[in-house]
Order: structure tokens, then C-alpha cells, then sequence
């Protein structure tokens, strides 16, 4: 008995849309209700009106439905191995546009929650993404043990990309459960190992996120996934950098470049792990290949916004070498992405740059850039530079015996810092 009510009834309630409205002109409310519950099968001429009421379109009938959701699956655990997102893209671009009536409500459900998966490892997050989530949530009642694992390791990975941490733990934790009690292929066990250690880091655990992370990459090592062993040692190398253990951090990370070059998304991970190699050299007072590293990570990347970032933290390095030419030379570069690429984005950037350019070029009319810093950073709230850049100023008037200047400007360093530090009083000078 070949029933769709099961899809009618989601794509119905996803799109917010009632009982009254879709079967108006088709067929009585109540009889959609039998329809949606698979009481009864319609005739094909009323499916055919409820499926285009609803925008559905099922093109691809030449596998089974076991043949189609088998083949999906090994599409879904080659994603999770890979972690190849052009190609996985083009998997959901082809899905969209083919479709397949699923009679089994069971199987349908383990395609949406593959499908929606993929879609969040993809970053193809939609404005109507809550909504499928609170959808498929809805039938969850009648998912099984490896469902409710999935769906809710879909809501967790979905709060993460949020930057919601609290709830993405919670999701987790219960995945975790349901974890317990279903038969998962090693690939999704890695995934989720990943997965929770990535949150577990980003809360600060860092002894329970090495050891998940270690559990992960177990599985990629050993079935020669380098990019997905690469993000597991750029984690591991960030929490012993933040423990810092430089040295061992400094290691990982060398041990990430060398498997990055071995994967098929080097430009995707290269320039993380030479970031994180720059503050690590730069920790260690390395000024020059820190330098390096940062230039290493600019080339791989085309992003305007990117690139000037990189470049604010080299002339930074450049500047504590006291290369007044390299600080120039990369001053100008990034001012002239700005120029011409301008952005509330990347504007402090712009003035960053114009102060170190300045610094460099006429060290004796510093005081005019650094009174429009001061006041730029204060109007955005961005206190800890307009503190910064106060002090820069009051040790110059102070140098020049320009006392009562230099009072004034340590006194709005004061102000800034206690707005910055979110403080009730404020120190005297």
C-alpha cells in the first residue's frame, strides 16, 4: 500500500500551513487528516493536487526505496569521512532536484535527518532551518533509537553553528544516550566523537575534549582520513596551546601541515593551522617566523576581509622587530585593500593600519592619528583599543613633559578600562 500521509503532513506543517487551507477545493479537512495519519490511500488524482498544493515533485522512481535510501547512506557516510564540501553540495543540489516518495515513514524520516545533516556540515543553513528542525521534531515519537540519535545530534550541530553552546551541549549529551542503545557505523561514532570534543573545547574543557578528540582521530588515522585527522590535531594543538604546552602545541600543528598537504582541502585547513602556528611563535617572542606564518596563511586566501587581518597581525609582529620598512610596506598593502574593498567589517582594520603607518613614516605627528584612534574605538565600544591607543598617547605627551595632557589621556585610559573590564568604580591615577 504505497501511503505518503507521513510527507504531506510534514511538508504541510514546515510550511505552516493548515489542515482547512491544503485541502480546500481537494478534498474535507477530515479526510486529510486519515490521508496524513496513512489511514486510508488516496486516489492518485488527490494526491497529485495535495503534492502540488504543496510545491512536491518526485522525479527519480528507478530504485526501490531500500535501493535509494542504501545508496543515499553511503553518500552520507563518504560526507562524514570526506568531509568534501563542493561534493557533498552537489549531492544536495541533486537530491533537491530529484526527490523520492518514500512510502515508509521510517525511511523517510532516516532521509531527512541524513539530508539535514549534510546540509548543516555544509554550512547551507537556511532562515527557515529552525523551522525544519521543529518540524521533524514533531515525529520524532515514532523514531527509533538511531533516529533520536541523529536528530539530535542535527539540533546540536545546528545551535553550534549558532554559537550557541549551552544548548548544543544539551543536544549532545542526549545524542550520547541514544548512543547507548543503537548499532552506529565507526564513521558517525567518530563524527559525533569530534563533534562533542569540538564543543567540550569551546566550554573549556579541555582535558574531556583531548580525549574525545583522541577517540576521533583513532578512526581517521587508521583508515587514512587526513583531513579529518588534521582538524582533530589542529583542536588538540589549540588546547595545548591554551594549557600552554607550546611546545607540544607547536608540534601538533606541524604534524597537522604535514597531513593537511596530504588531503585534498589543504587551502581550507593550511591557513588555520599557520594562524595558530603565528601565535604560537609570536607567544614565544619568535617575532620572525611568526612573520612567516601569518604571510603563509595570507597567501591561501583571496577573502579581502581575511587578508587584512592577516596583515594587521604582521605588521604587528614587524613592528616589535622594529622593521620600520616591512611595517610600512605591509601597512600600505592593507590600507589598500581597504580602499578598495571598504567595509564596516574590515574598517578598524583600515585604522590599525593608518596609526603603525603613521608611527613609521612621521613618528612626530603621531599625536593627531592617535587622538581620531581613540575617539573612532570609543564611539564603537571597542574599549580595550581606545585604551590601548590612550595610553600610547599619554606616555608620548609625558615623554615631551606635557604633563597635564598626559594626565587627561591616562585618566580616559582609566575610564576605558573600566568600561572595557566592566567596572562599578574607576581607579585614580
Amino acid at each position: 500500500m504505497n501511503t505518503f500521509g507521513h510527507i504531506i503532513k510534514f511538508e504541510r506543517i514546515r510550511q505552516n500551513i493548515k489542515q482547512v487551507q491544503l485541502s480546500d477545493g481537494i478534498c474535507t479537512p477530515s479526510y486529510l487528516s486519515k490521508i496524513e495519519s496513512n489511514s486510508i490511500v488516496p486516489s492518485e488524482e488527490i494526491l497529485g493536487l495535495l503534492f502540488k498544493r504543496l510545491s512536491l515533485k518526485f522525479n527519480n522512481k528507478d530504485m526501490t526505496e531500500e535501493e535509494y535510501l542504501l545508496k543515499f547512506r553511503d553518500l552520507y557516510f563518504d560526507a562524514l569521512k570526506t568531509k568534501d564540501k563542493e561534493k557533498t553540495t552537489l549531492v544536495l543540489e541533486k537530491l533537491t532536484i530529484e526527490g523520492y516518495p518514500f512510502s515508509n515513514p521510517s525511511f523517510y524520516y532516516s532521509f531527512l535527518l541524513m539530508y539535514f545533516r549534510l546540509k548543516v556540515l555544509t554550512f547551507y543553513i537556511e532562515e527557515d532551518t529552525l523551522n525544519f528542525i521543529s518540524t521533524i521534531a514533531k515525529f520524532s515519537d515514532d523514531f527509533d533509537s538511531y533516529q533520536l540519535f541523529q536528530l539530535n545530534t542535527c539540533i546540536g550541530y545546528y545551535h553550534f553553528y549558532k554559537f550557541e553552546y549551552e544548548p548544543t551541549f544539551d543536544a549532545f549529551e542526549k545524542a550520547q544516550d541514544y548512543l547507548k542503545n543503537c548499532n552506529v557505523d565507526n564513521c558517525e561514532v567518530a563524527d559525533f566523537n569530534y563533534l562533542i570534543g569540538l564543543i567540550c573545547f569551546h566550554q573549556e574543557k579541555l582535558v574531556a575534549s583531548k580525549e574525545y578528540m583522541n577517540e576521533a582521530l583513532k578512526y581517521y588515522t587508521k583508515e587514512f582520513l587526513y583531513t579529518r585527522a588534521t582538524e582533530c590535531y589542529i583542536i588538540i594543538a589549540l588546547i595545548h596551546r591554551r594549557s600552554m604546552n607550546l611546545i607540544e602545541g607547536r608540534e601538533t600543528l606541524l604534524l597537522a601541515e604535514k597531513l593537511a598537504k596530504l588531503s585534498n582541502v589543504e587551502d581550507y585547513l593550511l591557513p588555520i593551522i599557520y594562524f595558530n602556528l603565528a601565535s604560537i611563535y609570536a607567544l614565544n617572542k619568535d617575532h620572525l617566523k611568526a612573520t612567516q606564518a601569518y604571510i603563509n596563511s595570507m597567501n591561501l586566501s583571496e577573502d579581502p576581509a581575511v587578508r587584512i587581518r592577516y596583515i594587521y597581525s604582521i605588521v604587528l609582529e614587524t613592528s616589535k622587530m622594529n622593521n620600520r620598512d616591512e611595517v610600512i610596506k605591509w601597512s600600505d598593502l592593507g590600507i589598500k585593500i581597504y580602499d578598495t574593498h571598504p567595509s564596516d567589517e574590515i574598517e578598524p582594520y583600515y585604522f590599525h593600519l593608518k596609526y603603525y603607518q603613521s608611527q613609521s613614516t612621521n613618528s612626530d605627528n603621531i599625536k593627531i592619528p592617535l587622538e581620531s584612534l581613540i575617539k573612532y574605538f570609543a564611539k564603537h565600544n571597542d574599549y580595550r583599543h581606545a585604551y590601548k591607543y590612550s595610553i600610547k598617547l599619554a606616555s608620548l605627551l609625558h615623554r615631551e613633559k606635557k604633563y597635564q595632557k598626559a594626565a587627561k589621556y591616562y585618566s580616559k585610559a582609566n575610564s576605558y578600562l573600566s568600561l572595557r573590564e566592566k567596572r562599578k568604580f574607576k581607579e585614580e591615577i
